[in-house]
């Protein structure tokens, strides 16, 4: 048994020191803005400051999404399956219009991808933030049942949700009005930074 926590000691002390090498956290009362909400925060994971970029795929092939400073976050609602997988990312400072455009890619390229079968793709607003949705019409299939990219110009914030599909049997209105009240609740957060 000493063996195991002297083996672990060391992994935990890496992992919190490789996430903490930033000099500050523009993001952290972000990732803490759903403290005393309906919203439960499960796991809040910080991106280690290595982790300049992430990919995704785009009709045009992979691109890449710069990511300055990060954060993962799973939340729950009422069940014990999380309802949210949400990732908080800082564009590097001047990346911010490349990131979007790979962002509106990946999302097209899904949306094509499916042909209209089973998926729909919007471009708006959400308050003052600009707002892409890629949604299911049912919730008749895993995986995600929406996700949902807010972006701040004003301080480089890309907030992409994923809303799981672990409750199809309470229906699509419930869903709805689960995805509007998340939306609204993170969208007031990230418009307060």
């Amino acid at each position: 048994m000493r063996r195991i926590l002297f083996a672990v000691t060391p992994l935990l002390f890496i992992s919190a020191v490789s996430a903490q090498q930033r000099a500050d956290d523009p993001l952290g009362p972000l990732a803490a803005c759903f403290k005393g909400s309906e919203f439960r925060v499960g796991s809040r994971d910080r991106l280690p400051a290595t982790m300049k970029w992430r990919m995704v795929e785009t009709a045009e092939g992979q691109a890449k999404i710069s990511m300055a400073d990060g954060y993962r976050l799973m939340i729950y609602s009422d069940g014990t399956a999380p309802a949210v997988n949400l990732k908080l990312e800082r564009s590097e400072e001047g990346r911010l219009d490349e990131d979007r455009a790979a962002v509106v890619g990946q999302f097209r390229y899904l949306a094509a991808r499916d042909e209209g079968k089973t998926v729909t793709y919007t471009e708006g607003e959400l308050g003052t933030l600009e707002h892409l949705a890629l949604r299911k019409a049912k919730l008749d299939s895993p995986g995600p049942a929406s996700i949902e990219t807010l972006i701040q110009k004003r301080t480089n914030t890309v907030a992409t949700v994923y809303l799981l599909n672990n409750a199809p049997e309470k229906g699509m209105e419930w869903f709805d009005a689960f995805r509007t009240r998340f939306l609204a609740k993170l969208s007031g957060c990230i418009e307060k930074q």
